[in-house]
């Protein structure tokens, strides 16, 4: 889910690695940084994001991430899962009697 998230968020617009942090906390996907920085990499290896260093006067350069058509690619796709896992889930919600509500049926 962390890597859809993050695509979903640099399909948003380019943006650095703390500032995808603070996004996905938000989004209620808390993410301990080593493991924001090892996605991104894998996807820069998987070359659905490509990078570069902004450098700034106010405080220290950062890495820039954007989303590449590959990356779009891969949005689409997961996107597409979800949306069959959604379905899915409301099956059995629906068939379990608890609906979406999450309170037993009576």
């Amino acid at each position: 889910m962390l890597r859809t998230a993050m695509l979903v968020l640099l399909a948003e617009g380019p943006t650095h690695g703390y500032d995808l942090l603070a996004r996905l906390a938000g989004l209620g996907l808390g993410a301990e940084r080593g493991a924001l920085y090892r996605t991104l990499r894998s996807m820069d290896a998987y070359a659905e994001v490509r990078s570069w260093w902004d450098s700034s006067s106010m405080g220290p350069d950062r890495r820039i991430y954007s989303l590449t058509a590959e990356g779009r690619r891969r949005l689409s796709d997961d996107l597409d899962e979800l949306r069959g896992q959604e379905a899915m889930i409301a099956i059995l919600l629906d068939r379990s009697g608890l609906g979406a509500s999450g309170g037993a049926a009576r």
